[in-house]
């Protein structure tokens, strides 16, 4: 993206035709591989939780499900899956819609955050990390986590702006709607606050607190707890193991290499730009840029938001999953927009890893289109790992042994996160076959049997005993989990021997008989 003049005046950012073009294209870029990935890409597992929530008649049937333990986000999550659904269809790009967005308004918001600052080239880098980062998978799946990086953009612009003009309460109520939305969006929403507290505590220290921004954090903080999430709270509490997938020690450590390690390649080029040829200077004139000492604080705060939250699982013995805390990315985004510029606004070096980023968002944009035209195309599912189907024409291709089971012989389904895909994409003469075995306290068990109560739908729900009183011929599918070991061991020791057993890519179909 070219540069721009730059001035040592805060919050002064002019864009010129070819800098607008170039948003534009960068712009460009994303939508075109989103799209593509999404267009390709089933639905999964947690995606199929909102899809079927999302389908009954009305928003107030789904509340009612949620609140009944069906799914944990709150309402306006649902709210805009539907609405977008209502507008374009329940297809694979039209569900996700609300993420694809919401992560592209997140990446123009650190783009003028950062410029505001330090200038178009600066403030590209910022806007264009994410996209290296694991937002960049969350873009096209239909849960929260996207949605929520949108409001956290707006928020951090919203802010920015009440700073430099506190008259103005234009800016305020925008930071007040934004935070608002995002916790409204996904109960882990509410670390937004942490980074803002912390600008808030400084202020206090310095004798300077903005009181309606403390004013704001606060009524939000209690409105949207009383009103929702404690209602959530209680259906989380009734359903779910005080211990369910309490954070580790180690999960922060994790979450680094999960969520930022992917962009490892920026900070090395950042590294080599700028240790080796960052003295060079841009022949344009250029003056020393002056960042806020507050905004740098405020990205240190966004990048300690995953420390805050591994205290906040282990109190509440809440999940600690790496998608939950993805605004922490708007840290290091905006540490290494301005880092690019602390030399001298206009830098070569700043130049050069911009350019860089650029050539590696069209690369992988040209490597989209070229593994969907050959249906190579491959996307792994972060927190499993379970490679996702790409080929909606054909969603069973990975689990062809499911797909193509004849005979009318009922299919004990072992895994636990593949039943609800068979259930949504195998074909119809052969849903009626299938059926989820598990112990009765097993906590995806649990899950199914409150969507299915929710959502209204016919899920096969058992456990083993009751299942192999009434079969003397069945099938089995597992993906080859210690799962498979325990329910081989079970049926083997009722008598059963087994007759067959077909692989196909991703697990194996097993055939028993008395």
């Amino acid at each position: 993206m070219a540069g721009v003049g730059q001035s040592s005046n805060l919050g002064s950012l002019k864009l010129n035709k070819l800098s607008i073009a170039g948003i534009g294209t960068t712009s460009a870029i994303y939508f075109a591989d989103v799209f593509l990935k999404a267009s390709h890409k089933c639905f999964w597992f947690d995606e199929l939780f909102a899809v079927y929530l999302c389908r009954l008649p009305s928003f107030r049937d789904t509340w009612a499900a949620v609140t009944h333990g069906a799914d944990f986000n709150p309402p306006l999550f649902y709210l805009l899956t539907r609405a977008a659904q209502r507008a374009f269809g329940e297809g694979l790009v039209a569900t996700r819609l609300p993420e694809i967005v919401g992560v592209w308004l997140f990446c123009m918001c650190l783009f003028l955050f950062v410029a505001r600052r330090a200038g178009v080239i600066s403030g590209f880098i910022a806007g264009a990390f994410p996209f290296f980062t694991l937002a960049q998978y969350y873009a096209y799946e239909a849960r929260a986590h996207g949605i929520v990086l949108g409001w956290c953009g707006l928020t951090l612009v919203c802010w920015q702006m009440h700073e430099e003009r506190r008259a103005n309460h234009l800016w305020l109520v925008g930071f007040g709607l934004s935070l608002t939305g995002a916790l409204l969006t996904h109960v882990y929403a509410i670390y937004l606050l942490v980074p803002f507290a912390v600008i808030e505590m400084y202020n206090l220290f310095r004798k300077s607190p903005d009181w309606r921004v403390i004013a704001v954090m606060g009524l939000i903080f209690t409105s949207v707890t009383l009103a929702v999430y404690l209602p959530l709270f209680r259906a989380y509490r009734s359903t779910m193991t005080p211990t369910f997938f309490a954070a580790s020690h180690d999960v922060v450590q994790r979450f680094m290499v999960n969520v930022i390690g992917p962009a490892t390649v920026v900070f090395v080029l950042w590294l080599l730009l700028f240790v080796s040829g960052g003295a060079r200077r841009s022949t344009e004139a250029s003056t020393v840029v002056a960042i806020p000492q507050r905004e740098v604080l405020l990205a240190i705060g966004f990048t300690c938001i995953p420390l805050v939250g591994l205290i906040g699982c282990k109190i509440s013995h809440g999940p600690f999953f790496d998608r939950y805390f993805l605004s922490a990315i708007a840290g290091p985004a905006i540490l290494l927009g301005f880092a690019s510029s602390r030399r001298q606004a206009g830098c070569w070096a700043a130049r050069m890893l911009a350019g860089s980023m650029l050539f590696l968002m069209i690369a992988d944009l040209g490597s989209t289109i070229y593994l969907t035209a050959n249906e190579r195309l491959v996307l792994v599912e972060p927190s499993s790992g379970i490679p996702i189907a790409t080929t909606p024409r054909d969603p069973m291709r990975l689990f062809e042994t499911v797909s193509t089971s004849r005979g009318g012989l009922d299919i004990l389904v072992i895994s636990e996160l593949e039943y609800i895909y068979f259930f949504n994409y195998a074909p119809r003469s052969v849903v009626p076959h299938l059926y989820f075995a598990a112990p009765t306290g097993n906590l995806y068990f649990a899950a199914y049997k409150r969507l299915e109560k929710g959502a209204g739908i016919d899920l096969r729900l058992t456990t083993f005993d009751p299942f192999l009183a009434t079969h003397n011929h069945f099938l089995v599918y597992e993906r080859g989990n210690a799962r498979l070991i325990d329910a081989l061991q079970a049926i083997s020791s009722r008598g059963y021997l087994l007759k067959s057993a077909r692989a196909d890519a991703e697990g194996i179909m097993l055939e028993y008989s008395k």
